[in-house]
């Protein structure tokens, strides 16, 4: 997950006015060490994971062989890479989408719908994407990418189904009939391969909620990534924020459930009317776990607790664990542990 991980880290620095492009042209020498940092490598890595998820792995590999071997002691340019995934994989749109990704700034928001007949099982995602941009931010619209975009469909009674596409256009419906009928719930970035965050309706996004447990960790990281960063946008209800982090309150994995806390973090910071109420909600979604975990040799018990320790004392202003655990760092200043 650390490929996955430093993605998610860079898009935070991709979504400010101020980004760069991953192939920024060097002018001046004195600016060379400004491209040896996130962009260059979280991101680069990031939009490489994503294409070598879209073209499969083995096609992917034969393109990195092909590029090794077309200049084995010789030199070569980023067009010369982009051009031998492509030969290697058999996939001549790699190179244009690549380029998408390389040579302009910014994150891909891709906006899904979901509709669906009952009827005849036609499962139905209408697309679309622009820049992501938080609120108040002043980046402007107009970019556009072609992004490999990869669909996850759960059904009740069938196996998973994964739609993939290469968006190069504003817009584009995407289509999965099933003898299933409907699917219970729909993400758009499967195994969080892709370099790009989403967002959906209200009743989509709630429905992902109800299967969390569906989808995989790699899944669930990129679902929380996004629907904050949604959230940030002004694209997703305050309500449905707040159910997302409640439900991954309760995710098994250590690093979905801490997160779910800090991310509460901010609202608790910037709306001191609804501290009141967000000290209640973070006192019910940890607490139990918090008296369940404590004193385990688990990963819950040792890294997990701490994390909610520090939640519920300095968020939902519980004065009791605050006072023992200044106690504890009281005691080990002092040498008494």
């Amino acid at each position: 997950r650390n490929t996955l991980n430093a993605a998610l880290g860079a898009m935070n620095i991709d979504s400010l006015s101020t980004t760069r492009k991953v192939r920024e042209p060097l002018e001046r020498t004195e600016n060379v060490m400004d491209q040896f940092d996130g962009i260059t490598y979280r991101k680069g890595g990031g939009v490489l994971s994503m294409f070598e998820s879209f073209v499969g792995e083995e096609a992917f590999r034969d393109g990195v062989r092909l590029h090794m071997e077309r200049y084995e002691d010789d030199v070569a340019t980023a067009d010369d890479f982009f051009q031998s995934i492509a030969d290697g994989s058999d996939n001549p749109d790699v190179v244009e989408a690549m380029k998408s990704f390389v040579d302009q700034e910014g994150v891909p928001l891709v906006t899904g719908e979901f509709t669906c007949d009952p009827d005849t099982g036609e499962n139905v995602i209408a697309l679309s994407q622009s820049r992501y941009a938080p609120l108040g931010s002043s980046i402007q619209q107009g970019q556009s990418w072609q992004i490999p975009v990869c669909a996850t469909m759960v059904f009740e009674d069938a196996d998973d189904a994964f739609i993939c596409t290469l968006m190069k256009d504003e817009t584009e419906t995407v289509t999965f009939t099933s003898d299933a009928g409907c699917a219970n719930a729909v993400t758009l970035n499967r195994d969080g391969a892709g370099y790009y965050r989403f967002t959906l309706d209200s009743t989509s996004w709630q429905a992902v909620f109800d299967n969390l447990d569906s989808f995989n960790t790699r899944e669930v990281l990129t679902i929380q990534d996004s629907l904050t960063a949604a959230f940030r946008a002004g694209e997703v209800e305050p309500n449905i924020y707040l159910a997302g982090m409640e439900t991954f309150a309760d995710h098994p994995e250590y690093d979905v459930a801490s997160k779910a806390g800090d991310l509460l973090g901010f609202m608790y910071d910037e709306l001191p009317d609804a501290r009141d109420d967000l000290s209640a909600l973070i006192t019910d979604m940890y607490s139990e776990r918090y008296t369940a975990s404590l004193g385990r040799d688990t990963l819950d018990g040792n890294l997990l607790v701490p994390t909610i320790a520090a939640n519920l004392a300095r968020r939902a202003g519980n004065t009791e664990l605050a006072t023992e655990y200044a106690g504890f760092g009281e005691a080990y200043l002092a040498g008494d542990t």
